[in-house]
C-alpha cells in the first residue's frame, strides 16, 4: 500500500483476503476509472511426502478488475479471477496408487466497495462468489462465497496500520482469516507493506520491500494459507474435498516498464506443506505432511 492523501480511496482486492491492502496512488486528480490485469505462472517443484512419494504443481493465473470513484469518498468495483492448476503425484501410502487428484481449478468474482470515513481513515467491503473444483468434477457443486471487511488508518505520512478478516463459507465450514494492512516507510528505499494480490503470496502477505533505484524494487516476505477444492464424484453425492496448505515464503525483484507495466520475478519455498483430503460429510480422510519445497514465480500486470 503506498501512502495516501485526503480523499483517495483504498482498492480492494477480488476474493483475496487483505484486498484492502491495495491503495490507490496518489494523484492530483484521480481517474474516475482504474482498470488492472495481471497473468501469474508459478511451479512448485517435486516434494517428499512424509509416507512416501513425491508431489509437484504447476500453476496459471489470470486476473483483471474495473474500480469506478463516482465521487471522492466512495469507490466500487467488480474483480474477476481465474486459476488452474496441474499436479503430479508419485504414488505412496497416502493416497493409494491412483493420484488423489490431478487438474484443478478456480474462478471468482467479488464487487469491492471503499468508503473513506476520514482523510485519515478507510474502510472496505468485498463480498465474492467462488468455484474450485477438479477439472472432471466441474462447478455444480463447486460454489462458496463470503466477504472481506477491512479498516486501516494513516497515522503519520510513513505509517498506515488497521487490518480485517475474510468470512468464507466454505463447504462445510465457515472459515474466518484475519489479516494485517500495513504501509511502513522506514527510509527512502525500505519499507514494509502488504504483497500484491496478483502474486504467490497474495495480498494477504507482507513484505520488506527495498527501492534501489527508481524502476527497480526487491523483496522478502511470506503468508499462511490454505484452500479447498472440490473433486471428482466418483460414487459420493457431492465428491470428496482436497485441501491444500502451507506457508510461501518468496524473494521478489521487480522491474517498472513505463508508469503502467511491471514484471515481477519470485523464487522460495513452500513450506510446513500438508495435503487433506476429506469426504463430503466433512470427516478427514487423509492428512499428509509434505517437506519444504523449492518454488518459483513470474507475474506481469498492467494498471491503467
Amino acid at each position: 500500500m503506498r501512502r495516501t492523501s485526503f480523499g483517495l480511496l483504498l482498492l480492494l482486492a477480488a476474493a483475496s483476503p487483505s484486498g484492502a491492502a491495495r491503495a490507490v496512488e496518489p494523484a492530483a486528480h484521480p481517474p474516475t476509472f482504474t482498470t488492472s490485469v495481471s497473468t501469474t505462472v508459478q511451479s512448485l517443484f517435486a516434494a517428499e511426502m512424509a509416507s512416501g512419494g513425491s508431489v509437484a504443481s504447476q500453476r496459471l493465473g489470470f486476473s483483471a478488475g474495473v474500480n469506478w470513484r463516482p465521487a471522492p469518498p466512495f469507490s466500487v468495483g467488480v474483480s474477476l479471477n481465474y486459476e488452474a492448476q496441474d499436479w503430479t503425484f508419485e504414488s505412496g501410502p497416502a493416497f493409494g496408487a491412483a493420484p488423489p487428484w490431478s487438474a484443478l481449478e478456480r474462478g471468482s468474482v467479488s464487487l469491492p466497495l471503499g468508503l473513506a470515513l476520514s482523510p485519515h481513515f478507510f474502510t472496505g467491503l468485498s463480498p465474492f462468489a467462488e468455484w474450485s473444483y477438479e477439472r472432471e468434477a466441474g462447478s455444480s457443486d463447486a460454489l462458496t462465497y463470503g466477504a472481506s471487511l477491512s479498516a486501516f488508518g494513516i497515522i503519520s505520512p510513513r505509517f498506515s496500520l488497521g487490518g480485517g478478516a475474510k468470512l468464507h463459507h466454505q463447504y462445510f465450514r465457515n472459515k474466518v482469516t484475519p489479516f494485517l494492512i500495513v504501509s511502513w516507510q522506514l527510509s527512502s528505499k525500505l519499507r514494509i507493506a502488504n504483497s500484491q494480490a496478483a502474486g504467490p503470496l497474495g495480498s494477504g502477505g507482507v513484505e520488506l520491500r527495498y527501492a534501489p533505484a527508481p524502476k527497480w524494487e526487491m523483496s522478502i516476505g511470506g503468508v499462511s494459507r490454505s484452500d479447498r477444492f472440490r473433486l471428482e464424484p466418483e460414487g459420493t453425492p457431492s465428491g470428496d474435498l482436497a485441501e491444500q496448505g502451507g506457508i510461501p515464503a518468496y524473494a521478489r525483484v521487480s522491474y517498472g516498464v513505463g508508469t503502467r507495466l511491471r514484471a515481477d520475478a519470485y523464487a522460495g519455498m513452500l513450506a510446513n506443506a500438508r495435503l487433506k483430503r476429506w469426504n463430503d460429510g466433512g470427516s478427514e480422510l487423509v492428512d499428509e505432511e509434505v517437506a519444504a519445497a523449492p518454488a518459483i514465480a513470474l507475474v506481469l500486470s498492467s494498471r491503467w
